[in-house]
């Protein structure tokens, strides 16, 4: 009897962890970006460069790790979930842009209607208060292909 019940649970426990893994591996895969600025995230400025953006390694979907490509630099950053009636046609990274800094904001994937919006960092605001700087949001948008085109808002 004892054999049958350890040998359930282990079965369970086993399910459990495949269930949790194959879940993480579904959810928001990797985004590779080139980044042609200096931007700030979870205030801190990383240089301009390649990039991934991922789900972090935690179950909460609304942190994601922002990576440069040789993942010599790894930002965890907490994000909120923003919705849109249409999803997006394409797989796109939103930046506010105040007095010639960058700071991420959005993070969008193609046909899927929940994104991830980043809070504005105390810098974006005391920039925005302070100087009376128009915000422009710039979108770094990525095709099925892998092709980049940046547009201004």
């Amino acid at each position: 009897m004892k054999a049958q019940i350890l040998r359930i649970v282990l079965t369970f426990s086993l399910f459990g962890l495949i269930s949790a893994a194959t879940a993480n591996a579904q959810v928001d895969g990797l985004i590779r970006v080139h980044i042609p600025f200096d931007f700030i995230v979870s205030e801190q400025t990383l240089p301009s460069g390649d990039y991934i953006v991922e789900r972090g390694m935690t179950i909460d979907p609304n942190v994601l790790l922002i990576s440069s490509a040789d993942r010599k630099t790894n930002v965890y950053v907490g994000a909120e979930s923003a919705y849109r009636l249409k999803t997006p046609a394409d797989t796109f990274l939103s930046f506010d842009e105040v007095d010639n800094k960058y700071f991420l904001r959005e993070v969008w994937r193609t046909g899927q209607d929940v994104g991830r919006e980043i809070p504005r960092s105390r810098e974006e605001r005391n920039l925005q208060r302070s100087e009376n700087q128009l915000t422009q949001t710039i979108k770094i948008h990525m095709d099925a292909t892998g092709r980049q085109s940046q547009t201004m808002e």
